[in-house]
């Protein structure tokens, strides 16, 4: 495989923070994108304290974190950089919080695969981590890094950090940036699926008398429903 230009994949992370953006995935400065290069040597991530709809870019070697760029790399660089150094077929990353699949994480809880939806996008539930603690934050990073290792799946290309978010992964940065979109949409809908669930179907209707007046305001014969 020819080497990307690290050009390249500065313009490619840059959409990639746009599309989560656009997608409502986060807001203000929270997430990140990132991408390794061909050589396994660079990492381009997006610039600490940037909107993902504005985002620059930061670029840093992968051992030694040393930056080659004026903008500072996120944050969560060091374990970006982690998981680059153990999953060597690992190409991009996507980080999130975006609501429904953070409240999962929150709640410590995978995302179950409960429809067809689901099924088309990954192979199988979308796991959580375990929660992470630790006295500093270089053992914070470290513990995360083994955390999300430790539910690495090839075929399931996302996982729920515990009380945090949503790591997504691709091969490009567009593609974990779609993962990390299709992640929310399956959260979404099991959450919905699951409220729905728990009612029973014995939530009570509407009367019969209050349907039919709806019905016929809009659609009857005598419908006054708009300006007709």
């Amino acid at each position: 495989m020819p080497e990307i230009e690290i050009s390249d994949l500065q313009i490619d992370v840059t959409k990639a923070c746009k599309t989560l953006s656009n997608h409502g995935l986060v807001i203000l400065s929270e997430g990140n994108v990132s991408a390794i290069n061909t050589s396994r040597d660079i990492v381009v991530i997006k610039a600490s304290g940037q909107p993902c709809h504005e985002a620059d870019t930061a670029v840093v070697t992968l051992s030694g974190l040393v930056p080659l760029s004026i903008k500072k790399p996120s944050v969560d660089t060091v374990w970006h950089c982690g998981l680059y150094e153990a999953i060597p077929t690992l190409m991009s990353i996507a980080h999130t919080h975006s609501p429904y699949a953070t409240a999962f994480a929150q709640a410590g809880h995978t995302i179950p695969m409960l429809g067809t939806t689901h099924a088309d996008a990954f192979g199988a539930c979308v796991e959580v981590t375990e929660a992470v603690e630790a006295p500093s934050y270089d053992e914070y990073n470290a513990r995360l890094t083994l955390s999300i290792i430790a539910c690495y799946r090839p075929s399931v290309p996302a996982i729920l950090l515990a009380g945090h978010g949503v790591v997504a992964f691709g091969s490009t940065p567009h593609e974990a940036a779609d993962n990390a979109v299709l992640v929310e949409k399956v959260a979404r809908l099991a959450y919905m699926t699951m409220v729905i669930h728990s009612f029973n179907f014995k939530v009570p209707e509407i009367s019969s008398s209050v349907q039919r007046l709806h019905w016929q305001r809009k659609h009857g014969t005598d419908a006054f429903y708009g300006q007709v």
